[in-house]
């Protein structure tokens, strides 16, 4: 098992044996619809095809699992080694996923810190489950054409702010608030 059990269902590293080689398989609850499997895995690929989140292997909509390619380590464990510090340079690499993911209708919709995986030195999105095609509807709801970079930006500067993490943590995303955001959450 990697990580925690989640609440739509538990990741297992798995070895395909022909070439050793590890992947991630994502199993869901067996309630989950097929469509909602198809959509999410659907969305993950338009991410993964921009380098910003793991590229899906195989999906099985009978048995609810998808496989992927395996990240190394949560961006978190990041943080608590670097005593809650995240590098700008990482954060310009968030910001990245974010322009990316709404160049390609994809809206996210989760900033939960444990979204966000490494591979190497690269930052990566995963967990599609909450995502949505940014359509004119969503876009009318949300108020925003970019509502990865307007409101995962705050998401996840909120979630940074509430685990103490130094302001420098957040300089660079912050740049991308408007100044009512700023204003209103005092970031």
């Amino acid at each position: 098992q990697l990580g925690n059990k989640g609440k739509e269902g538990t990741t297992y590293k798995v070895l395909q044996k022909n070439n050793n080689t590890e992947y991630a398989m994502k199993t869901f609850r067996k309630q989950k619809s097929s469509q909602k499997l198809r959509q999410e895995a659907h969305l993950q690929k338009l991410a993964a095809n921009l380098g910003v989140s793991p590229n899906i292997i195989e999906i099985d909509t009978i048995s609810k699992y998808i496989v992927m390619e395996k990240m190394d380590k949560h961006l978190i464990e990041i943080l608590e080694k670097e005593k809650g510090l995240l590098s700008k340079n990482y954060q310009k690499q968030i910001n990245n996923i974010y322009k990316n993911l709404d160049n390609a209708n994809v809206f996210h919709g989760d900033a939960n810190l444990l979204n966000y995986m490494m591979k190497g030195k690269q930052i990566y999105i995963i967990d599609f489950g909450m995502a949505k095609e940014i359509t004119n509807e969503l876009i009318r709801k949300l108020g925003t054409t970019s509502p990865n970079l307007d409101i995962m930006t705050l998401g996840l500067i909120l979630k940074l702010k509430e685990m103490n993490c130094p302001k420098e943590s957040y300089s660079y995303l912050s740049k991308f608030l408007t100044k009512e955001q700023l204003e209103k959450f005092n970031i």
